[in-house]
């Protein structure tokens, strides 16, 4: 699996953590079982 396709699956994970309500970073970060640091990022980046 390429690198773009393993962050494009994280990617996905944070998007249907918070599709039926608002969380932190921290919450998503558990939701979807990534450290927060890398959660924050994923969620920040620009691309």
């Amino acid at each position: 699996m390429s690198e773009s396709n393993a962050v494009r699956r994280w990617e996905l994970r944070i998007l249907s953590s918070i599709k039926k309500e608002a969380k932190s970073e921290k919450k998503i970060a558990k939701d979807i079982s990534l450290n927060a640091l890398t959660t924050s990022q994923l969620i920040t980046a620009n691309y």
